[in-house]
C-alpha cells in the first residue's frame, strides 16, 4: 500500500479495523454480560435475545448517517443496466429501513424460526455486516489493485473477529482447531465479498449474495 495514503483514505482505513471489532465487542459485552443478569420472560413476551438484538443496533445510530453518507455512494454503483433498463438497487437508507422494520416486525413472531434465523440471520445481520465491512472499502474501489487488496485482508480479517461476538463468551470455547476453522471460514466469505465489491462497485449486491448465503444457511437447519 502507498504509504501517503490521504487523510480520508486513513479515517476509513481506521474505521475498517476498530468498527466490526467494536461491533463483535458489543455483541459479546450484550450478550454475555448484559444478557444474564436481565430477569427471564414470562410467556407471551419477546425473549430477552431479542430485545439485546434491538438494544444493540440502538446503540450503533450514531454510525448509520457516516456510513450511508452521499460521499460515499458517489463511488458506488446504485443501479444495474438489463438491456434498456436501468434497474435501481435502493440507497443505503432503504437497506437500513428494511433491517430496523424487520428486526421490529421479528418480536410478533419470537420464539420461532422465522423470527430467530431468517430475520436476524437472512436479512438484519447481511445489511448492517455488510454496511460495517465492505461499504468502508469504497475510497479504494477505484484505485490501486495492490492497495485494495490489503485493505481487504484486513476487513476480511476484521469480518471474521466480528462473528465471535455473536456466540458471546462461549466462542472462546471452542477448540483451538475450531475456532480456526471459523475465523477461516467467515475470512473467505469476506474476502470473496470484497471482490463482487471492487468488481461491481456495489454494496447492494454484497448485501443480496449475503442474504443469500445466510438464508441457504438457515435452510439447511430446518
Amino acid at each position: 500500500m502507498n504509504p501517503r495514503i490521504s487523510s480520508p483514505n486513513r479515517h476509513f482505513l481506521a474505521l475498517i479495523i476498530f468498527c466490526p471489532i467494536i461491533w463483535g465487542i458489543l455483541s459479546v459485552t450484550i450478550f454475555s454480560v448484559i444478557g444474564p443478569t436481565l430477569p427471564d420472560v414470562g410467556d407471551g413476551h419477546p425473549p430477552k435475545w431479542l430485545w439485546l438484538w434491538m438494544l444493540q443496533m440502538l446503540l450503533l445510530i450514531p454510525l448509520w448517517r457516516m456510513l450511508s453518507s452521499p460521499s460515499l455512494q458517489l463511488h458506488q454503483k446504485n443501479s444495474i443496466q438489463v438491456g434498456a433498463l436501468q434497474l435501481p438497487f435502493g440507497s443505503h437508507r432503504f437497506y437500513l429501513f428494511i433491517a430496523y422494520a424487520s428486526a421490529i416486525f421479528a418480536i410478533i413472531f419470537h420464539g420461532t424460526w422465522f423470527s430467530t434465523w431468517l430475520v436476524f440471520g437472512g436479512i438484519v445481520s447481511p445489511i448492517f455486516e455488510e454496511l460495517f465491512t465492505r461499504n468502508l472499502l469504497t475510497p479504494w474501489v477505484r484505485g490501486k489493485w495492490s492497495s485494495f487488496v490489503v485493505v481487504a485482508l484486513l476487513s476480511s480479517a476484521t469480518f471474521s473477529l466480528m462473528h465471535w461476538g455473536y456466540n458471546g463468551l462461549a466462542a472462546f470455547q471452542l477448540p483451538i482447531g475450531q475456532q480456526l476453522w471459523k475465523f477461516w471460514g467467515h475470512f473467505q466469505f469476506g474476502l470473496i465479498l470484497c471482490f463482487v465489491f471492487r468488481f461491481t462497485k456495489s454494496i447492494q449486491i454484497c448485501i443480496w449474495l449475503h442474504m443469500a448465503s445466510n438464508i441457504q444457511f438457515v435452510l439447511t437447519k430446518l
